[in-house]
């Protein structure tokens, strides 16, 4: 009698996850929390651009850094990003910021919004060669991200969850910018020089 009543309280479960088991999420929302970049090529020389800075500093200390990163826009062409970029109509030499890249804050259980950035853009032509060899880029033109104000919600579809951004903000210069998308398309932040 015991086994007949745990069966039956168990094949509903069993049911309902086979039903599951046949079915794969497309959520397509690695990107939900995704803040995007585009520098002003009116503005910006394609020597300029070749190569970008991002670095990361904790909200609560903005002069040390936590994280940098060298970003070459354009080199992106067969990653799973610049796929993900194309699928949203954007072109490779976007500047992506996103809980997972170019820093895996996700991977420690944190948000881009408990960071600010400074995103540096080199002159082209303007570098210097270090004391051990190497090459130090001049900062000729410098962006400072955020804070950064994110909101969202899981949406529960049947077998699914999949989580949807509602509200995201954040400050370039001490501008604040809405980059919250209401239509599910991204809304890039034009940068100038």
């Amino acid at each position: 009698m015991k086994n007949t009543l745990r069966t039956l309280l168990l094949m509903p479960a069993l049911l309902l996850a086979g039903c599951c088991a046949n079915n794969s999420c497309d959520c397509q929302d690695l990107l939900a929390d995704a803040l995007f970049f585009k520098l002003d090529q009116s503005t910006f020389r394609p020597s300029d651009i070749d190569t970008v800075y991002l670095v990361q500093y904790s909200s609560t200390n903005s002069t040390t850094p936590v994280n940098t990163a060298r970003l070459l826009p354009g080199v992106l062409s067969d990653s799973i990003l610049a796929r993900q970029l194309r699928q949203v109509k954007l072109p490779s030499t976007t500047i992506v910021l996103s809980n997972t890249y170019p820093f895996a804050t996700a991977s420690a259980g944190s948000k881009l919004s408990l960071y600010t950035y400074r995103l540096l853009v080199p002159k082209g032509d303007s570098v210097r060669v270090r004391a051990n060899g190497g090459l130090a880029p001049r900062p000729v033109y410098s962006f400072a991200i955020g804070p950064v104000t994110l909101s969202g919600r899981y949406n529960a579809d049947g077998c699914c969850t999949c989580y949807q951004n509602t509200k995201k903000t954040v400050s370039v210069n001490g501008t604040f910018y809405d980059a919250t998308e209401s239509s599910g398309e991204p809304l890039p932040i034009l940068l100038r020089r």
